[in-house]
């Protein structure tokens, strides 16, 4: 069984294909009230929401509420979309100017089915492009962000060996990105493996070193640490099951306006 998740911090950008379950904006699903209500007492304490954490933040409850008694799935996976960006088996829409990784589209262009959203051959796995940098994840998250945020966060996970030395060398080292590694199919288990090591990744850094409480783009400075670690764990668990292979891979499709992609805040 597969279950259909749309994330976000705001409305869709188009009419979401009507099997999916909303979380993080309203109206919200059955799923998306109970993820809701689950406290993390670490995020409250340094007022952490999505604006800091970006969809991770309504992922962590999520996997909260499917980790737990309440919801059972036979053979699950999940396929993850988001408010302006899903996965399709199809290059729609045109190349983005901004974003070579990526496809723009218009709300008006996007299709009424949604099959283009799975492989028809079935599959475990339908992520996101995997980027070769051409330099390391050290050196493109200092070319972007505040370096000592990523090196806070390595002190924090090797001090509480959440992380051997080996591990960080590798991360650090790690010359591969998955663009947007919550898009995508991935089997249930899978996703709440990560989503918990994640979380523990930030609840660590929060404890040793509070919410940084940068102001604009770099306000999601965790969104964006846990994208890389995000990344980093997709791609050790595809090399483990020998799924790092074109098929495996899908269009990223952002639906707006235009050719450019504008970040969103």
């Amino acid at each position: 069984m597969i279950l259909p998740i749309c994330v976000g911090h705001r409305q869709p950008e188009f009419p979401v294909w009507r099997k999916f379950q909303s979380i993080g904006y309203r109206p919200q699903s059955v799923l998306g009230e109970m993820a809701e209500r689950v406290e993390i007492p670490v995020f409250s304490k340094h007022d952490i929401s999505d604006k800091d954490l970006s969809e991770y933040y309504h992922l962590f409850r999520l996997a909260r509420i499917l980790r737990s008694e309440t919801v059972r799935i036979d053979n699950p996976r999940l396929l993850i979309i988001h408010y302006r960006r899903f996965l399709s088996t199809r290059p729609l829409g045109i190349t983005s100017q901004n974003q070579v990784y990526a496809r723009t589209i218009k709300p008006s262009d996007v299709p009424e089915d949604s099959a283009h959203l799975i492989p028809s051959y079935g599959s475990n796995w339908f992520c996101s492009p995997i980027l070769d940098l051409q330099r390391t994840i050290y050196e493109q998250f200092a070319n972007h962000h505040p370096l000592r945020e990523l090196i806070k966060l390595l002190a924090s996970l090797t001090s509480r060996s959440l992380f051997s030395d080996e591990d960080a060398r590798a991360f650090l080292s790690e010359r591969r990105l998955v663009a947007v590694a919550t898009l995508g199919l991935s089997r249930l288990e899978v996703f709440l493996d990560i989503m918990a090591k994640l979380e523990t990744a930030v609840i660590a850094y929060l404890e040793d070193w509070r919410n940084p409480k940068y102001v604009g783009y770099q306000r999601r400075i965790l969104g964006f640490l846990c994208e890389r670690l995000h990344s980093f764990l997709l791609i050790r668990q595809l090399e483990a099951e020998n799924a790092l292979h074109p098929t495996s891979i899908g269009h990223q499709i952002v639906v707006t306006h235009g050719s450019r992609i504008v970040p969103s805040i």
